[in-house]
């Protein structure tokens, strides 16, 4: 049984990555290897799919540990906590201070 929600959801992100990067590729060519992907691989994770799906078509030649690699290159800040990034300056100022004082 072929997960809709879940190709749907890989074409509409890598729609929208290729727009940001400017690259030029119609919607139904990005489903086609979307499917591509999805049937013959057993890659059943929005992340891993997608990082397929952006590499190339489908090819025996792709080995594993490449698409590992896109995965990781794609969503490397999903794995970073909010309360981690973003902070001012004056944030990190204050906190060094407070080390040296204690």
């Amino acid at each position: 049984m072929t997960n809709w929600t879940l190709i749907n959801e890989v074409v509409k992100y890598i729609t929208n990555l290729y727009e940001a990067e400017g690259i030029t590729e119609t919607t139904k060519s990005i489903e086609a290897r979307t499917l591509n992907w999805y049937n013959n691989t057993d890659f059943a994770e929005f992340e891993t799919l997608a990082a397929a799906v952006y590499l190339s078509d489908f090819s025996k030649n792709i080995d594993y540990e490449l698409i590992m690699a896109t995965r990781e290159t794609l969503f490397f800040d999903i794995d970073i906590p909010l309360e981690l990034t973003n902070f001012h300056i004056g944030e990190i100022e204050e906190s060094l201070n407070d080390i040296f004082l204690y």
